[in-house]
Parts: C-alpha cells; sequence; structure tokens
C-alpha cells in the first residue's frame, strides 16, 4: 500500500544534491551482473551513481579512486563539503520547486542511470504509466558547487512541462485503474 497522495501525484523528482554533486562523477554503468565478466570483482568499486563516490572512493585501482587524483591532485574528499555548503548561498528552492511543478510534478522526492531519455521516449514512459495507473519517479542531480540544475536535466524538465501543458496536467491527473496484464 502507498500513500494516496503518491497514488495522485504521477510524476515525481528524486533531487540527488549532496557533497559528491560537487565532483559530480561516476564510471559509465555496467549492469552488476556483468561486472565479474569483465574482470570487475568489486561492484561497489564500479557503482555508477555519483552518491557512492565517498565510498567507491575506498577502492584502490577503481576508476572512482583514479577521478580525484586526475581532476583534483591531493584535495581530499571532505573539502567538496564547503564547496557544497558555499553554494547554499546560491541555491534558490523557490525556483526548483517552480521548474518541477511545471514539469508536472507533485512530488519532489528512480530513473535508471544507464542513459538520458529522448524527448519522445519521456513523452512516452510518462504516457504510458500514468494510463496504467502508475507513478515516474524521475532523478534530478544538481550540481554541488553552484546548486545549479545541469542543461541535459534542465531540458527534460522543460519537455515534461510542454507536456504538462499540451495535455492539461493529464498526466498527473489521471485515475488509478487496474494494471492491464
Amino acid at each position: 500500500m502507498v500513500a494516496s497522495w503518491w497514488s495522485r501525484a504521477r510524476l515525481g523528482i528524486f533531487v540527488h544534491w549532496t557533497p559528491a554533486s560537487v565532483p559530480g562523477w561516476a564510471p559509465p554503468y555496467v549492469p552488476p551482473d556483468e561486472l565479474p565478466a569483465e574482470g570487475r570483482r568489486a561492484p561497489l568499486a564500479w557503482t555508477a551513481y555519483a552518491e557512492w563516490y565517498e565510498n567507491a572512493l575506498r577502492f584502490p585501482g577503481s576508476p572512482v579512486s583514479a577521478h580525484p587524483r586526475a581532476t583534483y591532485g591531493t584535495r581530499p574528499y571532505t573539502a567538496f563539503g564547503g564547496d557544497f555548503n558555499d553554494a547554499l548561498d546560491s541555491w534558490d528552492p523557490a525556483a526548483w520547486a517552480r521548474e518541477f511543478r511545471a514539469a508536472g510534478a507533485r512530488y519532489n522526492r528512480n530513473f535508471p542511470p544507464e542513459a538520458f531519455l529522448g524527448r519522445d521516449a519521456l513523452e512516452a514512459l510518462v504516457r504510458e504509466t500514468a494510463a496504467e495507473g502508475g507513478n515516474v519517479l524521475l532523478n534530478v542531480g544538481p550540481r554541488g558547487e553552484d546548486a545549479t540544475i545541469p542543461a541535459e536535466q534542465r531540458l527534460r524538465l522543460e519537455w515534461l512541462a510542454e507536456l504538462a501543458r499540451r495535455d492539461g496536467q493529464s498526466q498527473t491527473m489521471s485515475k488509478d485503474r487496474p494494471m492491464s496484464a
């Protein structure tokens, strides 16, 4: 059973914004079951989630442990916390909320990391999911150093806003109905 507000929401936004957003980097996605076949024995060292950046640093020889040395030299991970805190001065939560609301989101709180969907695929996903009584939870990962939403993610929010205007918010207002088999 889910909360009634979630059943009505249809589209939600999950914001991933932590000190790990400052480096904002993760290795390319490889499905966990394929890691051993590629000679990658420690799945956590190869995680494609920037939120796991600090943890993946603990694996010598992992792409994540090599990234900060190549990009930031000897700067420790904890220093990103200061950059993150500095970004709070330019953070405009009301602007984020307006963008998310315009995109049709009614809940700001996972979408696969493998790739960004194109416009047609994203619109189809939202329409088909709403038609079946489901919900789409879209990940958004603002930059840690300046609290801005990256252009490629903002573009998807703009597409969803256009869809919401065209469809009259139908993807967020559709009624629950049983899932088809």
